[in-house]
């Protein structure tokens, strides 16, 4: 099952490069879930093209970047290529998955409000979900929100929303990376396997 999947944009070493890039990390939870990724590089023209000429399944709009209308936004060109990604899916009812800076994405697409909230950079916190089960998760971002135009699945103890959804639409985000070692957890590859729609 191939999957789109964006990539955030570094500032590379002294040669004032921006390159798209994709922890190494995120290979080995594909890999768990059954998905190949084709990277959508940041460049609106070529996502266009590259949408319309590769058949795939889903899209998941990864972290890094803050989205650029916010304090420290980075990579406008990358917000282009996932509002555009996210009206065509969503257009043609295929699943979408957002996670951290993919979340608040999602967030603001639905013309949901984002703030600045302390406390979330390389933290812990106790995430409990609608179905009735919790766990802790450490995020990395400076951004969050208390309310969403989407439904709430999961909320931590300061009630900053930790994931929603809209199941009519296939849609998902978390704050949290899955891929990355400290939040591992068999949860979020089934989470992930069942929005996909990946056959076990």
């Amino acid at each position: 099952m191939k999957i789109f999947v964006t990539q955030r944009i570094d500032l590379f070493g002294n040669y004032n490069e921006r390159r798209d890039s994709i922890d190494l990390k995120w290979y080995e939870f594909f890999e768990n879930i059954g998905i190949t990724p084709i990277l959508v590089p940041n460049n609106l023209e070529m996502a266009q093209d590259l949408f319309s000429t590769v058949n795939c399944s889903g899209l998941l709009l990864t972290g890094g970047n803050t989205l650029a209308h916010l304090d420290g936004g980075d990579a406008p060109e990358r917000d282009e290529v996932e509002r555009f990604l996210l009206r065509e899916f969503l257009q043609k009812k295929m699943p979408v998955i957002g996670v951290c800076r993919g979340f608040h994405m999602i967030q603001h697409y639905f013309g949901g409000p984002i703030e600045k909230i302390n406390g979330y950079s390389n933290a812990l916190h106790t995430c409990d979900f609608t179905d009735q089960t919790s766990r802790r998760v450490t995020t990395h971002c400076n951004y969050g929100f208390y309310k969403t135009p989407l439904t709430i699945s999961g909320i931590d103890e300061n009630g900053v929303i930790m994931s929603l959804e809209n199941k009519s639409k296939n849609i998902y985000g978390q704050l949290w990376h899955p891929e990355r070692d400290v939040n591992k957890s068999e949860q979020d590859v089934k989470k992930f396997k069942i929005i996909f729609g990946v056959n076990e």
